[in-house]
């Protein structure tokens, strides 16, 4: 009986941490979206990788018919997806003005 209690709170947690990845994923899709449309550009790719407390996108957009690359720095908290200057870096985004192809 007690291995079942505790394997069923284990799955709900389980559960759980998947919902809120999710949602923390969501919320930085709708952000990178909502700042490069802003800009006037097109999302071609997100990637992301996971680091310590923060998750890094790599975007790969196209405006004006040229390709360029921009970085996102974001928190993992669900209630704030900006990290600002708390990892020393000091901006969330990074935008790299050079073509590529």
């Amino acid at each position: 009986m007690a291995i079942t209690v505790i394997l069923l709170t284990i799955a709900i947690v389980y559960l759980i941490s998947i919902l809120i990845k999710r949602s923390i994923i969501r919320a930085h899709t709708a952000e990178i979206n909502r700042v490069i449309n802003k800009k006037g550009g097109e999302i071609i790719t997100i990637e992301s990788y996971i680091l310590r407390k923060f998750i890094h996108y790599n975007i790969k957009y196209k405006m004006n018919g040229k390709m360029y690359y921009a970085e996102y720095l974001s928190s993992k908290t669900i209630n704030n997806v900006h990290v600002k200057a708390r990892f020393g870096r000091g901006e969330e985004w990074t935008f790299y003005n050079d073509e590529i192809n």
